[in-house]
């Protein structure tokens, strides 16, 4: 069984490796993957969008917990998911948005961000509200449920425990919307969703939705799509490999050359 972990702790202090700790007491036998730690500090919609691409690679049963929950001590709802033969575990924030396929989360207007709203449990989809004190650890910490809540509950998963032996049932829960920028009229109004570690902005706009032959606008340059990075002439826009648009540097960060991060307009036409 497999179970991977998803936080803004980063690897300088033993958070990450406490909540691997507290699962393989609990689970010896589980393998723990790491997605990343490296989340940007509450960047819960930048953790939402890692999720929702990384998931789908791992098999059937696999449990996926996400903490970055600057709400973390509060009276917000603590989530075990089961959705699509995976299990997922964290806050109710949207950083399990992934768990909902999107056509129920639906997609942003352009011009709006990306703001986590409620939606109604679909068909299929069970949710529970983390609070049986039988699985969780005695003391739970104001500032650690990622040790005292989410890791025993995701050891108790994936055991093959029952979703249903963690708590009661919840109808609803906190997403964003699909990470996926609409068309309008010739024109796809994207935003950058993150910066990698190698400087290439990603975007929200999908490959499949542009226009033919797209010109790119980005903090005030105008660039043309690429077939690689080694292709590329200065900046320019790639498809990745999750299939969404990035905005490129060979051999430089696209992030530092055009002074863009996350949450700038990107427009496609």
């Amino acid at each position: 069984m497999i179970v991977t972990l998803l936080t803004d702790f980063g690897l300088s202090d033993t958070y990450a490796g406490v909540m691997k700790g507290v699962i393989l007491a609990r689970a010896p036998e589980v393998n723990v993957v790491d997605l990343t730690h490296d989340v940007p500090p509450q960047a819960v919609d930048e953790a939402a969008f890692l999720l929702d691409g990384a998931w789908r690679y791992f098999p059937e049963g696999s449990v996926h917990v996400a903490v970055v929950d600057p709400g973390v001590g509060t009276s917000r709802r603590r989530l075990a998911i089961f959705s699509g033969g995976h299990y997922f575990v964290g806050p109710d924030n949207g950083v399990l948005s992934a768990a909902i396929p999107e056509a129920i989360r639906g997609f942003r207007r352009p011009g709006e961000g990306y703001d986590a709203r409620t939606i109604s449990l679909p068909a299929g989809i069970a949710a529970v509200n983390i609070e049986s004190q039988m699985i969780l650890t005695q003391m739970i910490s104001a500032t650690f449920e990622g040790r005292d809540v989410f890791a025993p509950a995701a050891a108790h998963l994936a055991k093959g425990g029952s979703l249903s032996d963690l708590g009661p049932p919840v109808p609803e829960l906190l997403t964003f919307p699909a990470f996926r920028a609409l068309r309008v009229g010739n024109r796809i109004e994207g935003v950058v969703l993150r910066g990698d570690r190698f400087g290439n902005l990603i975007t929200d706009i999908a490959a499949v939705d542009l226009p033919p032959s797209p010109v790119f606008t980005v903090a005030g340059r105008s660039l043309h799509l690429a077939a690689s990075y080694a292709a590329a002439d200065g900046p320019a826009t790639i498809v990745g490999s999750s299939g969404l648009i990035e905005i490129a540097m060979p051999n430089g960060s696209a992030a530092v050359v055009l002074g863009a991060g996350a949450g700038d307009r990107v427009v496609a036409a």
